[in-house]
């Protein structure tokens, strides 16, 4: 597979130039001279446990439901902490403790639906921990699936795309990819909104529809962006799931993300 296909160009990544002259002379004189990279990317897929980590933890406890904590890194550290659902906790603290691809596992704390753990990951598999412990890709979101892991990477360039895609060839790794996008709007990436709901949000919460009491109806909401009231309606209502299912849960999100249309 390769992943150039998948993304169209955007033309032009410079945009278009104005060659009026600037009318402060501190505008080009004392500007500094910063460098733009390409348009970042974001490629989410799903990858076999045995090609990532945990995998014999998965089998003996397989209704665990796992998630990699999304925090902002302070540290070299790779994905250093790990939400588990409440069930079966001894049996998978025991599992997790003695999986090859864990080093020390040690609980932080117990909130009720769930328990959040620091894992400190073995350097002796060579699996998709290692490409992410070389290359300069973030980490979005990595949860269990029925059969494995799913992950969301935002990466730099299509060559890092190029270099994942050598990388799981090279080692028989096997992934299916879900989507690839260009992160033309960050937030919305983080959080799997689609544009169209991000908008819809925004108008309401702005015109005072989430006020108590209310400042807005769905109408006044549907009628500032000029669409239908069902189509106010399930805009809001996909754009929180999404947003409740990306920031509260744990376990695989749902509802309509980035790319659709609605």
């Amino acid at each position: 597979m390769t992943f150039d296909n998948l993304v169209a160009p955007t033309g032009d990544p410079t945009g278009s130039t104005d060659s009026t002259a600037p009318t402060d002379p501190t505008d080009a004189d004392d500007a500094p001279d910063v460098e733009e990279e390409e348009t970042s990317l974001v490629i989410e897929f799903t990858v076999a446990a045995e090609d990532f980590v945990l995998a014999e933890t998965l089998d003996a406890v397989p209704e665990k439901t796992l998630e990699f904590e999304q925090f902002v890194p302070t540290s070299e550290e790779l994905l250093p902490y790990l939400w588990a659902t409440d069930s079966g906790m001894r049996e998978f603290e025991v599992a997790a403790t003695n999986d090859p691809t864990v080093e020390s596992l040690r609980r932080v704390g117990h909130f009720g639906d769930g328990a959040l753990y620091h894992v400190t990951w073995s350097d002796s598999a060579d699996h998709l921990l290692t490409w992410l412990r070389g290359n300069d890709a973030v980490v979005l979101q990595t949860e269990t699936t029925n059969d494995g892991w799913l992950v969301k990477l935002r990466v730099g360039s299509r060559t890092a795309l190029g270099d994942l895609q050598s990388f799981c060839r090279d080692r028989d790794i096997s992934f299916e990819v879900i989507r690839l996008y260009e992160l033309t709007q960050p937030k919305m990436g983080q959080f799997n909104v689609s544009e169209k709901q991000r908008d819809c949000l925004l108008v309401a919460l702005e015109m005072g529809f989430f006020d108590i009491p209310r400042g807005a109806t769905l109408g006044d909401v549907a009628d500032r962006l000029d669409i239908s009231t069902r189509s106010a309606s399930e805009r809001l209502r996909r754009g929180q799931t999404n947003l409740l299912n990306n920031t509260l849960t744990i376990g695989e999100p749902t509802g309509v993300g980035v790319g659709e249309d609605i």
